[in-house]
């Protein structure tokens, strides 16, 4: 995670402090990151 996207993430966390939250925002990331991963296939792109 680079500076830029802390920032990001401490601007959604201020946003949204009043919303309760299960999870973590990291592992909701993550969970967005390994399904586009895996719809993007093995070649690494949508053709």
């Amino acid at each position: 995670m680079n500076h830029h996207d802390e920032e990001v993430y401490a601007a959604v966390r201020e946003t949204f402090s009043a919303v309760r939250l299960e999870r973590p925002l990291d592992a909701v990331a993550a969970r967005g990151k390994r399904l586009r991963r895996r719809r993007r296939g093995p070649w690494g792109r949508r053709r």
